[in-house]
């Protein structure tokens, strides 16, 4: 007799993860909502595999009490959860998971109230999550480029002092790697954001004023490296650098301008193909952007 084998499906429900198995600190979103949905999301469609042992023949109506059983199937049921996601890829992935929809109430309360301390205190949530803060920044630019010109130079003169109180929450590093990926998309988001470049310039003017060594002119220029090389590029770039150097400007002064660009050492003709880079091409941009005190800087070697 041929033997049947019958796969069973029984619903399972993952275990509960609590915030602790998961070894994520979740401050933010304890402030910001209830934790409930997470465990939601963690019950659905949980990948299974059924292990199934032969069924079970029906009993002959013949000599029953001779019949040798087969033993009783057994039902072995794995599954995967989430605890695998944390073994085998970078914990911040799974903080990704777990902090992202969340990350909105801070953005979106900041562009609503614009209140430094509640943006350092958000940050400080993210402590040792890099990837989500950067993450983060991201969006904040994002939010706040889309809002106005106003929310844009709130957030920069904000971010020097987010930077230094969120305990590390967010860092210069974090920020300058978000820069560099708005950078990277920056021509597409001008179709939406016609003003994302002088945008970009006034953040990063802030910045240099406040983290000379972090955010330098060299740094600028490594940045905008492939506009550079393209000609046809370069005008789009330089809306970048005369709003940086405006802003040092409107920030701290001319003399205090003049200083920085002594002390930095990097020519402004690098922001020019190679081709491009005389003399007289760079003190036009400087006249035409009210910055005179920088003419007739020049340096050798």
């Amino acid at each position: 007799m041929d033997t049947a084998t019958a796969t069973v499906i029984l619903p399972i429900k993952a275990p509960e993860m609590s915030l602790h198995d998961a070894d994520v600190k979740l401050p933010l979103l304890t402030e910001t909502g209830s934790t409930a949905t997470l465990f939601e999301i963690a019950d659905i469609n949980l990948p299974k595999i059924i292990v199934t042992a032969p069924a079970t023949p029906p009993p002959s109506t013949i000599h029953d009490d001779q019949q040798n059983l087969p033993p009783k199937p057994q039902l072995t049921i794995k599954f995967f959860d989430d605890s695998r996601v944390c073994q085998d890829s970078d914990p911040n992935s799974y903080a990704n998971y777990l902090y992202l929809p969340h990350l909105d109430v801070l953005i979106t309360d900041w562009l609503k109230n614009f209140n430094e301390e509640a943006l350092r205190d958000g940050f400080r949530d993210l402590v040792g999550l890099d990837e989500v803060s950067t993450v983060a920044v991201e969006r904040l630019f994002e939010g706040v480029m889309r809002t106005s010109g106003g929310a844009v130079a709130k957030t920069a003169r904000a971010l020097p002092g987010v930077i230094r109180g969120s305990g590390g929450g967010v860092c210069c590093e974090i920020v300058m790697r978000s820069l560099k990926t708005l950078v990277s998309k920056i021509k597409e988001t001008a179709k939406s954001i016609p003003k994302v470049y002088k945008y970009t310039g006034i953040i990063y003017g802030v910045l240099l004023v406040e983290f000379e060594k972090e955010f330098s002119i060299l740094q600028l220029a490594i940045m905008f490296e492939e506009f550079i090389r393209d000609d046809t590029e370069d005008m789009l770039m330089l809306k970048v650098v005369s709003q940086v150097l405006c802003a040092v400007q409107v920030m701290r002064g001319d003399d205090y301008l003049v200083a920085l660009y002594v002390r930095q050492r990097i020519p402004l003709q690098v922001f020019w193909a190679a081709g491009s880079r005389s003399d007289d091409v760079v003190d036009d941009f400087l006249q035409n952007n009210s910055l005179d005190c920088l003419l007739n800087i020049r340096f050798e070697g």
